[in-house]
């Protein structure tokens, strides 16, 4: 690794550090010694390294790539290598990170733990705008009739009151928030709290302890108790609105994605995973 490159982002204070690099100096060395492993097991194995680059350069290029989703061209530029090790580098700094287990989601499994009865859970759906898919039969299952654009939608479940990401499913743009719901998850324990928006109408059929707005209609105005209780609730709910804007802070996430879609679920539960891990600290 170029010292230099090491030497100026560790001599950021923590806050700049992390406006560079989208995660904590405790973070990054946390990642940086999971490569490290990953690295020397596949030397040991006599399996190809792919890349010149160290362990360091290649977590501060895939971060750079995450958190300012900056073109192949310009890091392959900066870092002296071509486009397709860029990429590469990217994909396997990923998987190694993934399969390491540290930033795993507690998954679903959470929802069926005795341990989390009584807590309270909320889930939303965040629509993350792709490009436009050259087939007539995709642009049509991509299509969001509620963000007028082509996304992916992905469903968070998260804890109220820690902010934990519990786990994460994805669906085509215009597949209705419910339904995902509906689609994705088999059952949760009853003693779970279950905090929705006014997209998840028919929910407290599936979950009875669930909390969703009520909705007005032309014929039937919302009464005072009503338009108190909505309030209150969107109060409670805002935790995921905060959930959602910090995964946005890895540009990535907040942009037109440009990548293949297959990895936009894997690359999601990755930064979930780093966010968890930073609660930890």
């Amino acid at each position: 690794m170029k010292q230099e490159r090491w030497q100026r982002a560790f001599a950021q204070n923590d806050k700049k550090f992390k406006e560079l690099f989208g995660v904590k100096k405790e973070i990054f060395l946390k990642m940086h010694e999971i490569l490290t492993v990953a690295r020397e097991k596949r030397r040991r194995k006599g399996g190809p390294l792919r890349t010149k680059l160290s362990v360091g350069d290649q977590l501060f290029l895939t971060l750079q790539y995450l958190r300012e989703y900056r073109t192949m061209e310009h890091l392959a530029f900066d870092f002296g290598i071509s486009k397709s090790k860029v990429c590469e580098t990217i994909r396997q700094v990923e998987d190694d990170l993934i399969k390491d287990g540290t930033f795993s989601l507690p998954g679903k499994k959470a929802l069926l733990s005795k341990e989390n009865a009584g807590r309270t859970f909320v889930v939303d759906v965040m629509e993350s705008e792709i490009e436009r898919p050259t087939k007539k039969k995709e642009r049509k299952e991509y299509y969001s009739g509620k963000k007028k654009e082509y996304t992916i939608g992905t469903q968070i479940f998260a804890d109220a009151e820690t902010q934990e990401i519990i786990c994460t499913d994805q669906e085509k743009g215009a597949v209705h928030d419910f339904k995902i719901f509906k689609t994705t998850v088999r059952a949760i324990i009853c003693g779970i709290i279950l905090l929705a928006d006014s997209g998840y109408q028919g929910l407290l059929a599936l979950h009875a302890n669930s909390l969703i707005p009520f909705k007005r209609s032309k014929n039937h105005p919302l009464t005072e108790d009503q338009k108190w209780f909505n309030r209150a609730l969107s109060s409670e709910r805002v935790v995921i609105e905060n959930i959602n804007a910090r995964i946005k802070t890895f540009k990535i996430m907040s942009v037109k994605y440009r990548n293949r879609r297959k990895r936009h679920l894997l690359r999601m539960n990755l930064i979930c995973g780093i966010l968890n891990h930073e609660l930890r600290l």
